[in-house]
Formats: structure tokens, C-alpha cells, sequence
């Protein structure tokens, strides 16, 4: 049979336990924890949102990066541009000029 204080409801000799606040939002946790659950619970939710994020980030720099060095034109691609964009093909157009301009450049670089 244990006996009680009337005060507090302590075991005689026993001081209870104050509750801990909460570290971002001072409310009472249970003991032991310094957050609450909600903010428990948002921070997972914030760090497996970061983690996420941070792995398609280095997933889409992974994948870009082949992308880039792998879209070289050679020259048979280019003169196949050059027959389908030329001014003749397209009256003379500013666009097909600009184009077959740009492309005559990269040919001369390619060779």
C-alpha cells in the first residue's frame, strides 16, 4: 500500500516531474521529448520533403549531364538540316536565312 501526499499526489520523498516545453512552439511535451508531436511530426515531414528534393536535384543534374555531351551534330546531320531549312525550300523567309546561316557555321566549326 503506498501512501500519498495530499498536495501533489507524490510519493512521499518524491518530487514530480515538471513537463518539458516544446522547443518551437513551447508546448507542454511529454517527458523526456523536446517537441511536441506536431512539430515532431513537421519536421520529418520538412526533412523527408529536403531529402526528396535534394535527391531529384541530384538526379536531374546526373541525367542532364550525358544529355549535353551526347548531342554533338556531325556533318551529315547538319547538310540534312541545311537541305530541309534552306531559303529556297521556304521562300526566302527570314527565319530559314537566319537558320541556314547559323548552320553553315556549325558545318565550318565541325570540319
Amino acid at each position: 500500500m503506498s501512501r500519498l501526499d495530499d498536495t501533489d499526489g507524490s510519493h512521499y520523498g518524491q518530487q514530480q516531474q515538471q513537463p518539458l516545453l516544446c522547443t518551437q512552439c513551447h508546448a507542454p511535451t511529454k517527458f523526456g521529448y523536446r517537441l511536441c508531436w506536431k512539430c515532431y511530426t513537421q519536421q520529418r515531414i520538412d526533412g523527408a520533403r529536403r531529402e526528396a528534393y535534394e535527391r531529384g536535384l541530384a538526379e536531374g543534374r546526373r541525367m542532364a549531364k550525358p544529355a549535353a555531351s551526347s548531342t554533338t551534330l556531325d556533318v551529315k546531320h547538319i547538310r540534312r538540316l541545311l537541305q530541309l531549312c534552306h531559303p529556297d525550300r521556304h521562300a526566302g523567309s527570314e527565319a530559314s536565312v537566319k537558320a541556314t546561316q547559323w548552320l553553315l557555321t556549325l558545318l565550318k566549326d565541325v570540319k
